[in-house]
């Protein structure tokens, strides 16, 4: 074999080295998962992923709707001193138990002292009532005092009162002091009224009388 025979072997072996290094390069390449080799051995072809779904936020929960408040006034009757008269007379006759006949006489005025809302009076009283039975006397009494505003009913305003003063009888002289209650009834939408009450009379110069009353009344 001649030097020029041993080159071209040389060279033929190198060239078949070669490819064989590059088939095993090629064979030893790593595919990923899902790819296919295709048939020249040196390539493989793989899926195109498929676009992950988008992702929808759940829809907001339906709120409730507020449910609306409605607010009634309610209109409150409260006895005010706008509502009463400012001043008020009133006269009439009363009964008790010495009087023979047992009728007696008294007349009252009243004017409104107090602030709004309270409905206080300035209460005062004139009366002719029985000293006694046997003989027959009869006293006089002027008191002073105050009549207050416990409660109403429609046209019936009930009044407490408590006064003193002195009584006379001849020539005795003392002290008188009462307490007791009155209604005054309005009549219709006019300034008039009926009147009727109950209390209890002390004097210095007699006992103790229990006289029922009644009368008229006007307020102005």
């Amino acid at each position: 074999m001649n030097g020029q025979t041993f080159k071209l072997t040389l060279a033929g072996l190198a060239l078949v080295l070669m490819i064989l290094i590059f088939a095993a390069t090629a064979h030893c390449q790593t595919i990923p998962p899902g790819c296919k080799v295709n048939p020249d051995g040196a390539s493989y072809t793989c899926p195109i992923p498929k676009p992950a779904p988008a992702v929808v936020p759940p829809a907001p929960a339906p709120t409730a709707e507020p449910i609306p408040v409605i607010t009634v006034p309610v209109p409150v009757s409260t006895p005010t001193t706008t509502e009463l008269p400012p001043n008020f007379y009133a006269a009439g006759a009363g009964w008790n138990q010495y009087a023979h006949p047992q009728i007696n006489g008294w007349a009252s005025m009243a004017h409104l002292i107090s602030t709004p809302g309270v409905g206080i009076y300035s209460y005062s009283t004139y009366d002719v009532t029985s000293r006694t039975a046997r003989p027959f006397t009869i006293q006089t009494s002027t008191r002073t005092g105050f009549a207050t505003l416990v409660r109403r009913y429609g046209p019936v305003s009930i009044f407490g009162l408590g006064d003193a003063g002195v009584a006379l009888s001849g020539t005795n002289l003392g002290g008188a002091f009462s307490g007791g209650g009155v209604g005054v009834i309005k009549i219709g939408k006019s300034a008039w009224c009926v009147v009727l009450g109950a209390r209890v009379l002390k004097t210095a110069i007699s006992s103790t009388q229990t006289i029922y009353e009644a009368g008229i009344g006007r307020s102005f």
